[in-house]
């Protein structure tokens, strides 16, 4: 399955999202270790236990936008007066993914001024807690269309999940696809791919 393209990706910070971006570094867990090695540990290996869990951090870059009273000189605002918001990273309407986190600003960056470029935004956010990583499950279809001039019966309704397709003479094959009213959409008896791990052995 080919990749999902990140444009139109977009950081909200305290539900207002933040203009001018043009890269947004998401959400990286990684879990701290405890060394339990002992002189008795076995085969000279080194034993562990899992730690805490780090959210790492998340920075967001692009163009200052003066006008963006509400997001940029928000977030220098709230920087300021050291107060946590809500910060939601929302992919992609195909993906239907989003990460929803409470941080505090750490770090946050107007200013350089070459000759002849843009000024540049740019800003770190420290996640404080679990950070959240939701895919919005859809709520049914808003569209099917099918290839090749073939007609389905009766015409598309969101309620209806029964049809019969009428293929012109010759037409080898078809192909049908499905508009998700939110998230990813997979049409009964379609292939699909289950991410967890053995799911499709």
């Amino acid at each position: 399955m080919p990749g999902t393209h990140a444009f139109g990706t977009t950081f909200s910070w305290n539900s207002v999202v933040i203009a001018g971006l043009t890269a947004i570094n998401g959400i990286e867990l990684s879990v701290d270790t405890i060394d339990v090695t002992t002189h008795q540990s076995a085969n000279y290996y080194k034993e562990i236990l899992p730690g805490l869990i780090d959210p790492g951090e998340v920075s967001i870059e692009g163009q200052f936008e003066f006008t963006d009273v509400s997001g940029q000189q928000a977030m220098l605002s709230d920087l300021n007066s050291r107060t946590a918001r809500t910060g939601v990273i929302t992919f992609p309407a195909a993906t239907g993914s989003t990460w929803t986190f409470q941080g505090y600003i750490t770090n946050l960056k107007i200013g350089d001024a070459p000759i002849d470029d843009k000024i540049p935004f740019s800003a770190t956010i420290k996640p404080t807690g679990k950070p959240v990583f939701a895919v919005a499950t859809s709520t049914g279809l808003s569209a099917l269309v099918i290839s090749n001039s073939a007609v389905l019966a009766p015409a598309f309704a969101a309620s209806t999940i029964d049809y019969v397709a009428s293929v012109l003479t010759g037409i080898a094959s078809v192909t049908i696809t499905p508009t998700a009213s939110a998230g990813p959409a997979c049409p009964p008896g379609s292939p699909r791919s289950d991410p967890r791990p053995g799911a499709d052995d």
